[in-house]
């Protein structure tokens, strides 16, 4: 799960620290019913915060048997699944949460094969602006994960840090989260001599400087 909070500041942190708070306390069996999880979560928000505050989330589950991601995206930046000569965007797929009493949106299913790779990442990395206040952007983002195709996902997750602080100079105006997961192969499934794919993530976050 990845989310953002409007607004900055204790106000934001606050915000924050609820959603936190709301993943930490759900069983387990309460992910298989990703919708019914936002739903609660939106109502909660809602109810608790201003008016003028909203989240944005990227929230998924990974079944290691069948490859198979199943997401829900509150209106959050898109997250990259990369895979050898192909890029996708998890796009939106419901609306963002505490701004309306009540949330509507719908699971999406992606796979996560061996070798594929899944970027979540907050606004603040193509939103980075260097002094003349162009954005790092999806473009150079895109030029930035072909260029760590054959990298692991920490190397990946620190580049792009790198690449982010070097663009805007060490001057981060907002809060910057990077999540790196990848499909790798284990032992082979004897009955079906197929290989069983277990995510390998790694996660970068910094606040601002």
């Amino acid at each position: 799960m990845v989310a953002d909070v409007s607004g900055k500041g204790i106000s934001a942190a606050i915000l924050m620290a609820t959603i936190q708070s709301f993943f930490r306390s759900r069983g387990q069996h309460e992910f298989l019913h990703l919708s019914e999880l936002m739903e609660s979560m939106n109502a909660l928000f809602y109810n608790s915060s201003p008016a003028e505050h909203y989240a944005t989330l990227f929230v998924m589950r990974y079944d290691e048997q069948s490859r198979r991601v199943t997401w829900i995206n509150c209106g959050h930046t898109p997250p990259l699944l990369c895979r050898e000569g192909y890029r996708e965007e998890l796009g939106p797929s419901g609306t963002v949460l505490g701004m309306f009493p009540n949330w509507t949106g719908e699971m999406r299913h992606a796979r996560l094969d061996v070798g594929d790779t899944l970027l979540i990442f907050s606004d603040g990395l193509t939103e980075a602006a260097d002094r003349s206040n162009e954005e790092f952007g999806p473009d150079r983002l895109l030029e930035a994960v072909r260029a760590c195709e054959n990298k692991s996902p920490l190397e990946l997750v620190d580049s792009l840090g790198g690449q982010i602080r070097a663009h805007s100079e060490g001057q981060l105006t907002d809060d910057l989260t990077i999540l790196a997961i990848r499909g790798v192969a284990r032992e082979a499934n004897v009955k079906t001599r197929l290989p069983n794919a277990s995510p390998e993530c790694v996660v970068g976050a910094c606040g601002k400087q």
